[in-house]
């Protein structure tokens, strides 16, 4: 029973703190910052990407996981608000 009660807990926690920065995202500032994103830019691999699951990958690059290696280090120095904005820019594109 416990085990139930804290995974609710955990699962409405983690919901309220998706949604508060997704609220939270700023699509002009994610285009600033989208600007050092050179390699992206020029392919156009993540336009129109959903933000969750631009968070998602993120967060996996954050957690030093996925490919190519060298996101990691770059999403490493990203603050989750940041992240936000980035996927807010990028969703935003078509």
């Amino acid at each position: 029973m416990k085990r139930i009660l804290l995974s609710v807990t955990l699962a409405a926690l983690a919901l309220f703190v998706g949604l508060h920065i997704a609220q939270a995202a700023d699509p002009a500032k994610g285009k600033d910052l989208a600007k050092k994103c050179s390699c992206h830019n020029a392919k156009k691999n993540l336009d129109g990407m959903d933000a969750k699951k631009f968070t998602g990958l993120m967060a996996n690059f954050k957690a030093g996981k996925g490919e190519p290696k060298s996101m990691i280090g770059i999403a490493q120095k990203l603050s989750d608000a940041e992240v936000a904005d980035l996927a807010a820019y990028y969703s935003s594109l078509k």
